[in-house]
């Protein structure tokens, strides 16, 4: 079984023609979005957020992408057991341009070197463009130049992306607390900060979905990031294996997995 995480997007409609046998897409618990640098102008205005997150549509992005991954509205997987989003904000379906002082900012886009992240990084680039009339500067930067970038709040927006660390929605909305190490943003929210600890501390399911789903809501209210899409694993699996159990974790247990016998002749 070969395994490419990073498939060229463009390698993608040529692997269902020539190998519909064995390519074989699956779901992932990973959403990929972008964050804003919160604290520090011009997105530490909510209308400059908000109008740059309208601009971008997933849908079209998606189909750019080979159509395999997920247009994403939300960060919460919709695999997610026993979970229900929130509405998609409404101000997600205004298409509002910026003043002219705000055109003449210098406007930036970071994100880490690779041939799938320059193409998403070109679509945005194209909707922001056409929506808001701005030219937006894309800069990619080699793995660890980059994680210290983001880390370091030195960037204006930046490509993201989230694997939950197990099949719950807390596993991704907790990393935006004010004290979390995964934050990058600079945003920090009471409201947000109370409803993840809330959630922690109740032990009725039903309750503590209440307080993840109004988590989330203010997330995606606030524009602090703007869900791009939810990821899937790129494979290849030879039709002559067996015992491979596909799952949103993509956990692969080697040990089941065998040839299928070969029939008699």
């Amino acid at each position: 079984m070969a395994y490419a995480p990073n498939a060229p997007e463009l390698a993608v409609e040529a692997l269902r023609t020539e190998r519909p046998d064995a390519f074989a897409p699956a779901p992932q618990f990973a959403t990929t979005f972008l964050r804003f640098r919160v604290n520090q102008p011009p997105f530490d205005d909510i209308e400059t957020r908000r109008a740059f997150a309208a601009a971008i549509d997933p849908e079209a992005l998606a189909v750019a992408l080979g159509e395999v991954r997920t247009a994403a509205w939300h960060l919460v997987p919709p695999s997610t057991p026993e979970w229900e989003p929130p509405p998609v904000p409404p101000w997600r379906w205004q298409q509002d341009r910026l003043t002219t002082a705000q055109e003449k900012n210098r406007w930036e886009y970071l994100y880490n070197s690779s041939e799938l992240n320059r193409s998403v990084a070109e679509v945005l680039q194209a909707q922001w463009r056409a929506a808001l009339g701005v030219e937006v500067a894309l800069t990619n930067q080699e793995w660890k130049s980059f994680l210290a970038a983001q880390r370091g709040l030195e960037y204006q927006v930046s490509r993201s992306s989230w694997i939950g660390d197990y099949l719950d929605p807390i596993s991704f909305l907790e990393i935006f607390q004010s004290d979390a190490g995964n934050n990058r943003t600079g945003w920090k929210d009471k409201v947000f900060d109370k409803l993840i600890d809330q959630a922690r501390g109740e032990p009725q399911a039903e309750v503590r979905r209440l307080f993840l789903y109004e988590a989330e809501r203010r997330l995606l209210d606030q524009a602090v990031i703007v869900p791009l899409y939810h990821e899937v694993s790129l494979e290849l699996i030879d039709p002559r294996i067996e015992g491979l159990h596909r799952n949103l974790r993509g956990y692969v247990d080697w040990g089941r997995l065998r040839w299928k016998p070969e029939a008699d002749t």
